[in-house]
């Protein structure tokens, strides 16, 4: 995976998804399916008729299954986001509210613009021609194309869905990739593996402390992205000159978290209903009109298991829901049996990944997974292309008498809202 750094500043790719979709897999897509359907016998060795069959099948895998992706959703790529990190005050002291006279000069508040660059991500198969033939007659134990295409787009979704779970602690992936000559911000050294994690972007200065040495929460100092701005360095960044550790109201790039540790290395503790009331608490005043709808709780199964134990002699677990996802993110369906049974907290569906990390960077093995408080509206995966199949069975192209099938996509997580990271919040380093 490699990412790319536009030049644009914060110019909206795309102003719906509708307009992505058509831009990768073009009108024709449903049509393509129906042929498919009613058994026309299209060829799918053509690049395009390949791409408008399989590449939307490829992006509605994840909403069949428990993961994150299916929880963060989908809005169109934007090249960054302005946060505010200080507030304008009526005087430079006080809200601004005096008696009689005149008022003194106001205090402006702060903006830092960040850049948060597209990645592509991609996933190459294939299979023999022999192999497909066989197949494609249903002679044998063999693999159809279409078996391997949903095995192999499996691997590639949970792959991505793995990055976005990639812990604040882990070291960062460096690709190999060839950069080419002369283009900036492209360069083998500053090219970062994987979509930014939601570990690393719900997170403060204070969390920074005791992660090691050289890697930054996101968009202060990290070469990754060109776009870092000194503001939210000072409240992001322990190394930064004039950094404030606060979690007063004049900075809004700061989330709200609990972790094990004040200093030095990171302990495992006890998960208690007061650490999930006290995250409830900290990131609901940052919702729009303090609405749970469009919020979800991504944790893993043994910690939803521990939060069943906790709450169930309380009866504050309210039984269970049925969720559906969509590139909307998750809504509750009533009077349905449709999507995937979930259960719910304080009216937030608590929805299990296998792939949440738990542990320390001592031990990545201890305890049990990590709690994530996702705003849908606010969080969300940046889409500038949506999954795109190239194929090719050409045996003087591909040296080698083979069916070449490409994945690839472009995007990248992202947070939008001048407020949005207070309302994201996370518990880690549980026992």
């Amino acid at each position: 995976m490699a990412y790319g750094i536009t030049n644009d500043g914060l110019f909206q790719m795309g102003s719906t998804m509708d307009a992505v979709n058509n831009l990768s897999w073009g009108k024709d897509a449903q049509s393509y399916d129906a042929m498919k359907s009613a058994g026309a016998g299209i060829s799918i060795s053509t690049t395009g008729a390949a791409n408008a069959i399989y590449g939307p099948m490829l992006h509605l895998l994840p909403y069949m299954k428990h993961n994150t992706m299916a929880v963060l959703g989908e809005k169109p790529y934007k090249t960054g986001q302005r946060f505010q990190v200080s507030l304008s005050l009526g005087k430079g002291d006080s809200t601004g509210i005096v008696r009689g006279g005149y008022p003194t000069a106001a205090t402006l508040g702060t903006y830092a613009q960040v850049e948060m660059p597209y990645k592509l991500s991609a996933i190459r198969r294939l299979m023999t021609l022999g192999a497909m033939e066989i197949g494609d007659k249903n002679i044998d134990d063999i693999t159809t194309w279409e078996q391997f295409f949903k095995a192999e787009g499996e691997t590639w979704m949970w792959s991505q869905n793995n990055d976005l779970l990639r812990r604040i602690e882990d070291a960062p992936i460096v690709g190999n990739g060839n950069a080419p000559i002369g283009v900036t911000g492209t360069t083998q050294t500053s090219e970062r593996v994987g979509f930014e994690s939601i570990d690393r972007i719900i997170s403060n200065g204070t969390e920074a402390t005791f992660l090691p040495n050289g890697y930054a929460v996101p968009w202060v100092a990290d070469p990754e992205y060109a776009g870092s701005n000194s503001q939210m360095a000072t409240y992001r960044d322990p190394s930064a000159t004039g950094f404030v550790q606060n979690s007063s109201f004049d900075c809004y790039v700061d989330s709200n978290y609990t972790t094990g540790t004040t200093s030095g290395a990171a302990t495992l503790r006890p998960l208690t209903i007061d650490m999930l009331d006290s995250m409830f608490m900290g990131v609901m005043p940052y919702w729009e009109n303090n609405r749970s709808s469009g919020k979800t709780v991504i944790t893993r199964y043994d910690t939803i298991q521990k939060i069943q134990g906790l709450v169930n002699p309380l009866q504050r677990f309210i039984g269970s829901e049925f969720v559906q996802t969509g590139v909307n993110g998750v809504s509750t369906v009533e009077g349905r049996g449709a999507g995937f049974q979930v259960s719910t907290y304080n009216g937030v569906p608590l929805v299990p990944d296998l792939q949440v990390n738990g542990g320390t960077a001592a031990d990545a093995d201890s305890g049990v997974g990590r709690i994530y408080m996702i705003n849908q509206d606010a969080l969300y995966m940046g889409v500038l292309r949506q999954p795109m199949i190239t194929v090719s069975d050409n045996s003087i192209v591909n040296n080698q008498y083979v069916r070449l099938a490409d994945f690839n996509k472009l995007g990248e997580t992202q947070v939008s809202g001048s407020m949005s990271f207070k309302g994201l919040g996370k518990i880690i380093h549980l026992s």
